[in-house]
This record gives C-alpha cells, sequence and structure tokens, in this order.
C-alpha cells in the first residue's frame, strides 16, 4: 500500500467511524491518535475478510492465508457464521453497504449447505469426504450466530427457521451430564462449548422456547464443574488461549443474559487470572498447563484478541479501569504485527495466527478468525457498551 493510499484511508475512516474520528470513550482512555489509528487498521482488517471472501467461489469465506500455499480453498461454515454479526456491524458503523452486502451473501451460502437434520460440517470439500460430512456442535452454534443475525437484519423467516432447527439439533445430542459431544460419533467434549450455549440462549430470548434455555444452562452447569480452584476452567490439563477465550467468553455472556452472577463471577475469576499473566508488551504467551504455566514461548494473537474482548465486556459490566487499560495493551500489541503496506492481499490487513508468525499456533498462516476478532476488539474499545452477538 502505498504512502498516499494509506493517508486516503486514514481520511476516509474519519467519516465512516460512527460520524466521528473515534469515539469520546476511546479519545478518553487511549487517545485520539492511537484510536484513529485502530479504526483504520479496522478498516483494513475488513478488507482482508472481504479478500477472502472473495477467495472462494460461494460466498463463505475463505479460513486462512498460508504464506507458502495461498488461500485456503474452502469456506469455512464455523467462521463464516460469527462474521456475519462483525459485518452487520461494521455497516451500521460505518454505513458502508458493502458489509451488508458481503454478510449477505455469507448468509446465503450458509443456507445453501445446512445439512437435512439443521447441523453443519466443517469446512466442505477441504477435509476428507467423510469427515465433510461429520456435523460439529461448535461449529453449528456458531452458524447460528450469523443466521440469527441475518433474521434480525432482513426479518426473512428462512434465517430464523434455520437457526431454529440448527439449535434443536444441538439441544438432540446434549448428554446426561449436560456436555455435549464434538460430534455425534466422538467421545470428546470440552468447556469451549458455553459459547454455542450463548447461541442458545440468543435462540431462546427470540423464540421463547424454554428447550433452548434448559439445555443452555445444563451446559453451563457442566462447565462449571470443570473450573479448579485456581481458576482454570478447561477439562484439558493444558490449553491454547484461543479455547480457554472460548469458554471464558460463553459464561460471561450466558451469565449476561440469564442475570446469573455464577458464570459472570466465573469467567471473571479466570479473567482475571489472564490479566495477571499478561506480559508487558500486552501479549500473552500462547498456552498454559492447568497450573498456569505457559507451555510455549509464542502468543496466539487470536486468544490476545479473544481475552481483549473479554475485559471490554468486563469493563462494561463493573466498570473497573484495569480491565479497558489491560484491553487497550493486549489490542495494541497484535496491532503492531498488522501490515499495512504488504502488497499480498492474503497479508495486508489479516492478523496472523502467531507472534512470532512461525509459532505454534497455525505457523505462517492468517486467520479469518483473528481478523475478525481484531475488527470486534477495535470496534468494543471504542464503544464498550456495544452488544456483540457473535
Amino acid at each position: 500500500m502505498k504512502k498516499e493510499d494509506e493517508k486516503h484511508i486514514f481520511v476516509q475512516h474519519k467519516f465512516r467511524f460512527g460520524g466521528k474520528t473515534a469515539s469520546e470513550k476511546v479519545e478518553e482512555k487511549i487517545g485520539k491518535e492511537i484510536a484513529e489509528e485502530l479504526a483504520l487498521r479496522r478498516d483494513v482488517a475488513a478488507f482482508w475478510i472481504l479478500n477472502a471472501q472473495k477467495a472462494t467461489p460461494n460466498g463463505g469465506v475463505s479460513a486462512w492465508y498460508h504464506l507458502d500455499k495461498g488461500w485456503c480453498p474452502a469456506s469455512y461454515p464455523e467462521v463464516t457464521g460469527y462474521i456475519i454479526p462483525t459485518f452487520f456491524d461494521l455497516y451500521r458503523i460505518t454505513g458502508d453497504k458493502e458489509y451488508y452486502n458481503a454478510a449477505m451473501n455469507m448468509a446465503r451460502w450458509l443456507l445453501s449447505i445446512q445439512l437435512d437434520d439443521g447441523s453443519f460440517t466443517v469446512m466442505p470439500g477441504i477435509w476428507s469426504t467423510i469427515e465433510s460430512k461429520i456435523p460439529y456442535v461448535f461449529d453449528t452454534g456458531q452458524v447460528v450466530a450469523g443466521l440469527l443475525r441475518s433474521w434480525k437484519e432482513t426479518g426473512k423467516q428462512d434465517y430464523l427457521k434455520a437457526a431454529e432447527k440448527a439449535g434443536l439439533w444441538i439441544c438432540s445430542i446434549q448428554r446426561g451430564n449436560g456436555s455435549f459431544p464434538l460430534t455425534p460419533i466422538t467421545n470428546e467434549t470440552h468447556t469451549y462449548h458455553t459459547r454455542v450455549s450463548w447461541m442458545l440462549l440468543q435462540l431462546f430470548e427470540e423464540t421463547g422456547n424454554e428447550l433452548f434455555k434448559e439445555v443452555a444452562i445444563k451446559n453451563l452447569d457442566w462447565a462449571l464443574t470443570n473450573k479448579r480452584e485456581n481458576c482454570w476452567i478447561t477439562p484439558t490439563p493444558k490449553e491454547i488461549t484461543h479455547f480457554i477465550a472460548y469458554a471464558v467468553r460463553g459464561l460471561l455472556e450466558s451469565g449476561y443474559i440469564l442475570n446469573n452472577d455464577r458464570y459472570i463471577l466465573a469467567a471473571q475469576c479466570t479473567a482475571d487470572k489472564l490479566l495477571a499473566l499478561q506480559l508487558e508488551d500486552g501479549s500473552l504467551y500462547g498456552s498454559y498447563d492447568s497450573s498456569w504455566k505457559p507451555t510455549t514461548s509464542s502468543s496466539c494473537l487470536t486468544g490476545n484478541l479473544q481475552i481483549a474482548i473479554i475485559w471490554l465486556r468486563l469493563y462494561d459490566i463493573t466498570r473497573n479501569e484495569k480491565y479497558i487499560s489491560a484491553a487497550k495493551k493486549a489490542v495494541e500489541y497484535v496491532s503492531k504485527t498488522q501490515s499495512l503496506t504488504s502488497t499480498s492481499p492474503g497479508v495486508r490487513g489479516g492478523i496472523a495466527g502467531s507472534n512470532p508468525i512461525d509459532g505454534d499456533y497455525c505457523p505462517r498462516m492468517y486467520l479469518s478468525w483473528a481478523t475478525k476478532f481484531f475488527i470486534d476488539a477495535v470496534n468494543l474499545l471504542s464503544k464498550p457498551d456495544l452488544k456483540l452477538s457473535g
């Protein structure tokens, strides 16, 4: 990107960020210059996702860009699902219709690939033929986020019906103890399914179907049985921050919807532990063991961003300044890894899996989900009371 092009975007985004260069909250907490730079970086990140969408033929979003292999040839249903709310938010904030149209193309693709039982698979066409047909609970839950938001934006019943059908499939395979299997053919489970419960609660709010609420609460209660005194929240002996954040966010957002302090306080416990582990440069190590000792020397960038979002949500709930301060440091750390000048559309604006780029998590790859969470984090940093739905 040429310097004059950067300047053009920098000037242009002043008129797209809610009618201001940045919200008063950003200017007060992190300074006007940094706020404007982050808004610029957010816009370039959004352009990266538009390129990721164009890299596939069906309206969905490519999973990643690999430095050696290029764009992933398949759209990723899970990530496409929760990018939809992000793009509708961008449309509301900036007024740019391109974001709205892109979100609608994503939603139409998701409708076209829903299985007869209501579920969704992992990336069709990229894994083996057999695996491409296996439905995943987590992936299906994140698609619900996109379908619900598409219904709210358009009023078209097809999206609500598809979301309900997906939700009913999720409910149908819950185990007696409240956990969900990763797929119908595995015994594995994880507390990151609390993020699925968050989507079920949104379904309950929109449909009034008590089943969605009951199943969500049962899963959330099961998740709490995995919480240790030291605030470790996953059933695994070690975990990446990406998955830890999924589990914490699901508890936090579900607790907020239900007005349930047990879930909120459990999420806050882990969030506070992570805040204490934040390094001086704003980063976290990419993974930890159950005693909170780092198990890698690299940083998982998407985990940093997801945790920054959690801190910002806690700031909105508690008004404790430590959360917005930690979130600012985390977002700034990640922003320094983003290129605004690369000539590659797969690099410019994207957020990598790890820092350094060849670290443990998705080495040498720029990720659609990491880039989505960067946009969400910047938007939330500018407006902490923004209600993100995915």
